[in-house]
């Protein structure tokens, strides 16, 4: 059994226990360097922002580090671990936090702009279904207006609505082998073939 001086407690801390953190009361930035850090939770101070965020590069022609957050996988029978992040709720009277997701811009002098994927989990054995992927717009309350699904041209000034509120059951929209233009009924309907 040891003990170290504590700068910051000026105390004696035990030293040589894998149950101890290096020191208590820090007031300053706490450097792992390559160890690694096993907790429950990690949780603010207080309500400023929180940043958990990759190293970036700082030497010519290297590629900034990769941010990994990963769900546990199961054991046996045991399923695999979900992954949720999920927004704040809104104070009494106050709007819900949103969910962000932003694609990193291409350099200042060049490079393209980064994409953003979602892909499910593949079946990999015995006859088994692919993973889906879902989306599901906020309920309204009251006389107030169900979510909707929109899509915004490049420069975000004008989107176009997808509304499925009007389905009362599962629907299945297939797309043609073919490029083109999905036309609207109402356009549709409104010219004839003069033969």
């Amino acid at each position: 059994m040891s003990f170290k001086f504590n700068p910051f407690t000026k105390k004696l801390d035990l030293v040589g226990s894998s149950s101890l953190v290096p020191y208590t009361g820090a007031t300053d930035d706490l450097d792992l360097g390559t160890h690694d850090l096993t907790v429950n939770n990690i949780t603010g101070s207080d309500a400023s922002d929180m940043e958990i965020q990759a190293k970036s590069a700082t030497t010519g022609n290297t590629s900034g580090a990769v941010l990994y957050v990963l769900g546990g996988s199961g054991y046996g029978s045991g399923s695999g671990g979900n992954f949720s992040l999920v927004a704040g709720d809104g104070g009494a009277t106050g709007g819900g936090g949103a969910a962000l997701f932003t694609a990193g811009n291409g350099g200042a002098s060049g490079g393209s702009g980064g994409g953003v994927e979602f892909t499910a989990g593949a079946a990999q054995a015995g006859n088994n279904d692919g993973g889906y992927i879902s989306f599901c717009v906020g309920s309204k309350s009251g006389s107030g207006t169900a979510g909707n699904y929109r899509f915004y041209e490049s420069t975000m000034t004008t989107y176009s609505v997808l509304d499925f509120d009007s389905t009362t059951e599962t629907r299945t929209y297939a797309f043609p082998d073919a490029s083109g233009t999905v036309a609207l009924e109402e356009r549709a309907l409104a010219y004839s073939i003069v033969l």
